[in-house]
């Protein structure tokens, strides 16, 4: 059947949610428990990456029930509803810790978080497999899912800006987190009708787990998957870090721009997944971001503008890297369905949560780890301050963030090579 309009609003409406709380508990949250809060660089990578190897427990439970569910709400709304819930009673005290906070308190409420945030995301990104058979469409679905999520980012950077101060602007943030939680649930329970599963499948919580030993295309796409997430993982961990210290540089412009771009070429990469193949454009947005972000270590303050520059180019496949992967994971578990016989989306969508679960745990662990090991002195500045940073640790900054991805994500490209369109279940009309 074709897509109603409302069916995609319904279904972009979520990654707004997602995305607003994806720059404070991704991004600003790390640099804010290290800085303001005085935790250990290395001790913050240990509890988010503990937190994240929780996820990967929990996410193949998830995938597992919401298959088997039935009832008036269908089998993925229930979870996004108590997602979205457990989200509400976390974000708070998250992002506005009290003056004793601990590694054990950063843990149990960014495990919550998490917790909840998979409730929501997982269910909700096998409706891409579950609303349309039909490749072009599947396509464009995604791509409306990633501009509400570019969308929210954009607002996560920009709102903020009107207070100063890290606490302020984490507070801001929780304000617009909790009221869009049900602005953006809301659309996505009332809008989006399911569809009913073909097959009621059968196994256990953690087939999820299994389906790359038994599937040979799925395993060369999961390992092409963890790398290139690997890859985007040790940027975005230490993004703060590398404006504060290596650019010297307030990042709110410069990352608009990233995210403004990556809205712009949304239509631009969906066209091109459908006209040469998702793993085709995939595998060269991969390559040119690479190549853009790699000489990065270069700059410092007095050439502050040339990251604008990379800026535009990183950013522009950035929305490739979240558009056609997700359409790609729903092409490979309707090949599941067809050689199995079992409608399981979401257990599908649980393994690639746990491997961005995992891959996001082992990125950050390693890029906090690499700065802690460089001597990072938390709240150090830049300069000749008698509380300096050290060298070393602006230096280990710089390569984290620009080289170190390189050794992840051209694997990831040399993999994906001649990863030929799948056929069949997906080339039907929706």
């Amino acid at each position: 059947m074709r897509l109603s309009p409302l069916t995609y609003l319904g279904f972009a409406a979520p990654g707004f949610f997602m995305a607003l709380t994806a720059i404070p508990t991704y991004i600003t949250l790390q640099k804010f428990y290290v800085d303001e809060i005085g935790i250990a660089a290395a001790t913050v990578g240990l509890v988010l990456a503990l937190s994240r190897i929780l996820d990967a427990f929990t996410d193949p439970l998830i995938g597992w029930m919401s298959d088997r569910t039935s009832g008036r709400l269908g089998r993925r709304k229930p979870y996004m509803l108590l997602g979205g819930a457990l989200c509400a009673i976390s974000l708070w005290p998250l992002l506005q810790p009290n003056n004793d906070v601990t590694a054990a308190y950063l843990f149990t409420w960014i495990s919550i978080f998490y917790f909840g945030a998979a409730l929501i995301q997982v269910p909700y990104a096998a409706w891409t497999a579950d609303l349309t058979k039909d490749y072009a469409t599947r396509t464009r679905l995604s791509g409306y899912g990633q501009l509400a999520l570019l969308l929210g980012t954009v607002i996560a950077l920009g709102a903020p800006q009107a207070v100063e101060g890290v606490e302020q602007q984490l507070y801001i943030l929780a304000i617009i987190a909790l009221v869009a939680i049900p602005v953006t649930i809301g659309p996505a329970v009332f809008l989006v009708r399911e569809q009913k599963a073909v097959t009621p499948p059968s196994g256990g919580p953690f087939d999820a787990l299994l389906l790359p030993f038994n599937q040979p295309r799925l395993r060369r796409f999961a390992i092409a998957y963890g790398l290139n997430a690997l890859g985007n993982t040790l940027p975005l961990t230490l993004t703060l870090f590398y404006f504060d210290h290596v650019l010297d540089e307030d990042p709110s412009a410069p990352l608009l721009l990233y995210f403004l771009a990556a809205m712009a070429f949304i239509p631009i990469w969906t066209y091109l997944g459908n006209k040469i193949g998702r793993g085709v454009a995939w595998q060269r947005a991969i390559l040119i971001s690479t190549l853009a972000q790699f000489p990065m270590f270069l700059l410092g303050p007095e050439t502050t503008n040339l990251f604008y520059i990379s800026a535009l180019i990183t950013g522009a496949c950035l929305s490739a890297e979240f558009t056609l992967p997700q359409a790609m994971q729903a092409d490979l578990a309707d090949e599941d369905t067809a050689s199995s016989g079992k409608d399981r989306a979401a257990t599908h969508y649980a393994f690639w949560s746990v491997s961005i679960n995992i891959t996001t745990a082992l990125g950050a662990g390693l890029a906090l780890s690499l700065i802690g090991w460089a001597g990072f002195i938390p709240g150090a500045s830049v300069g000749e301050s008698a509380n300096v940073q050290p060298k070393s640790a602006v230096w280990a900054i710089a390569i984290g963030y620009a080289c170190l991805p390189a050794l992840f994500k051209m694997p990831a490209w040399l993999i994906l090579a001649n990863f030929e369109k799948p056929q069949s279940a997906c080339d039907t009309n929706a």
